[in-house]
């Protein structure tokens, strides 16, 4: 519900009425979420979305995420979401926005170098829509160092993008397509 005050100015970042506890009080969005979108897209054959209305969905996304990470104004994030996937984004009036916070963690600044603190652990089960590094770090890979916790968001940012541009998840294998069908 913090995260939720904190971003209220952002059109991409659902509105907080109020909260208790565990609950929280917010617009009603029973246009569905992301999820709900890809999967009957899937299920149509694939989306019909023209490519400017593609391209709105991405900017939506990434608008959300640099939201999130502005949220105190500074030029370093200081909030990371942690768990963006297609369940996160509500439909609302034409607008998909970044909800479910649970899993945000603050990012902690070095003191003395005034550097963003990486981290070994993010508190979440491996799945393939976390960030390369972390997966090469769990699976200890000898170049495998500390990530910035605000570039798992990217990752995961990148991951419904490409999604909403290709309609294909994340190492997906593409169908054979002809030469004319695949431009």
């Amino acid at each position: 519900s913090l995260v939720l005050e904190r971003t209220s100015a952002s059109q991409f970042i659902p509105d907080i009425h109020g909260y208790c506890s565990l609950g929280v009080m917010m617009d009603f969005m029973p246009e569905g979420n992301m999820h709900d979108y890809i999967k009957g897209s899937r299920l149509a054959g694939g989306s019909t979305l023209p490519p400017v209305d593609r391209l709105r969905l991405a900017i939506h996304i990434a608008t959300s995420v640099a939201d999130l990470h502005t949220i105190d104004g500074t030029p370093m994030p200081s909030i990371f979401h942690n768990d963006i996937c297609c369940h996160q984004y509500l439909f609302q009036n034409g607008v998909f926005k970044l909800n479910d916070f649970n899993y945000a963690r603050p990012i902690y600044i070095n003191k003395k170098t005034n550097e963003q603190c990486t981290r070994t652990s993010f508190g979440m089960g491996m799945w393939k829509a976390r960030s390369l590094e972390e997966l090469q770090r769990a699976l200890g890979h000898p170049d495998s160092g500390p990530v910035k916790p605000d570039k798992i968001d990217v990752w995961m940012m990148g991951n419904l993008i490409y999604y909403m541009l290709t309609d294909l998840y994340t190492f997906e294998k593409p169908k054979n397509l002809s030469w004319q069908d695949s431009g």
